[in-house]
């Protein structure tokens, strides 16, 4: 897969009412169904979600940016040379944009409105440096205190540097697995076995002790060869 120049990300994700005094909002929507809700009023307070002006801005901004995610690096350098980055700064669309010391970066993440107007809200540097790690760390038992170490475990790691993966905190979540039936359980720990063929080293987090689970994933990822580190958070 290509990499991408420009990550976006639409601000609130999917749609938002944009009535002050309505919290209505449903990040599920993708783009490519927003024009089903063009001109619906919203489920709560019966404005209108989706103008037509505001539909168009958003697919003005991201056929700009699909554009520019299909350049090259040489091709993006070209375009860059020939402007005036400063100048770019002033216009409308970045007045009120945090972290515009960064426009002008080779690769960067966009947060954007299009309600009446586009404008970009914040720019930040894409950090493509993040290692990817397997985090190890125990579900069954007490699961509430489970939970909330992994949770510190992913946090620890992204203050590393690195992208964390915990299994047993995506699969487990309601509806999707349940960590009590045998069957899915053994599923939910062979789709981290997967993803964790991809990572490039494997994190034990040893405060609460080694559990079977843990153990199993440890064996796999010395038969695979990947690096394996322990820790401790306490």
């Amino acid at each position: 897969m290509k990499e991408k120049n420009i990550e976006f990300i639409g601000t609130g994700g999917g749609l938002k009412c944009d009535n002050p005094n309505c919290d209505w909002s449903d990040a599920s929507i993708e783009f490519k169904d927003m024009a089903k809700w063009l001109n619906k009023p919203c489920p709560i307070c019966g404005e209108n979600l989706l103008t037509e002006e505001d539909y168009k801005n958003a697919q003005a901004l991201f056929a700009a940016i699909n554009i520019l995610n299909e350049m090259s690096s040489e091709e993006i350098d070209d375009i860059a040379s020939v402007i005036d980055i400063e100048e770019l700064k002033k216009s409308n669309i970045f007045k009120n944009t945090k972290g515009i010391e960064n426009l002008g970066q080779e690769k960067v993440i966009v947060s954007f409105s299009t309600h009446k107007t586009i404008e970009i809200k914040e720019i930040t540097p894409l950090n493509t440096d993040f290692k990817l790690v397997i985090i190890e760390s125990p579900f069954a038992g007490d699961v509430e205190t489970n939970v909330a170490y992994a949770r510190k475990c992913a946090k620890d790691c992204l203050n590393r540097g690195e992208a964390p993966f915990a299994s047993h905190l995506l699969y487990t979540q309601a509806g999707i697995l349940n960590d009590e039936i045998p069957e899915e359980r053994e599923l939910g720990i062979k789709a981290g076995l997967v993803w964790g063929a991809k990572a490039e080293k494997t994190v034990v987090y040893t405060d609460l002790g080694i559990s079977i689970g843990m153990k199993l994933g440890i064996a796999h990822a010395q038969a695979c060869g990947r690096e394996i580190e322990y820790r401790k958070l306490y």
